[in-house]
């Protein structure tokens, strides 16, 4: 995905935060203003000096998140118009199948130690700074669409994670 792709989907999740006031939630309550701050924050960087596994990591994940990007939209009207979650037993095997993706995910990137200085061009570390800011996200205030389009985010990040390079 280059640059201007980044943009745009950065660009329509801004729109969709801000017409569905997705905004003005606390924090860690709205699953797309998160992603939407992840995106920014993610996306500030140049990784032209990166070292090729930090460039084949941030390609990898914005490939994940451009097919993320694309099960959004068709799920907009779902996301708006949103059926009321079942029963407490789907919430809670939601739950723990979201901690159970997050801690591996963040389990298989290099932690940050603490007071160090990550290189801007880190991609790893830094994208493991912004899971852990999405594991703390509420999950007991989502929708079921919410919750699926959560679970398909981890797994896509874990597919952008785990791949090797050149098998993308």
């Amino acid at each position: 995905m280059n640059r201007q792709e980044q943009t745009n989907i950065i660009n329509d999740l801004a729109t969709f935060v801000k017409d569905h006031r997705e905004d003005q939630f606390d924090d860690h309550e709205s699953f797309y203003y998160e992603l939407l701050k992840q995106w920014r924050e993610l996306s500030r960087f140049s990784m032209d000096g990166a070292d090729p596994a930090s460039r084949d990591l941030y390609d990898r994940y914005w490939a994940a998140m451009g097919q993320w990007h694309q099960r959004f939209v068709a799920e907009q009207d779902r996301i708006v118009n949103p059926t009321p979650m079942p029963g407490p037993t789907l919430q809670e095997e939601y739950e723990a199948l979201i901690a159970e993706l997050a801690d591996e995910i963040i389990s298989d990137l290099p932690r940050p130690a603490s007071a160090a200085v990550i290189r801007i061009d880190d991609f790893a570390r830094r994208l493991n700074l912004q899971l852990q800011e999405m594991r703390d996200l509420y999950t007991d205030v989502l929708t079921p669409i919410d919750l699926l389009l959560l679970v398909e985010y981890w797994r896509m990040v874990d597919q952008a994670v785990q791949a090797k390079e050149g098998n993308k």
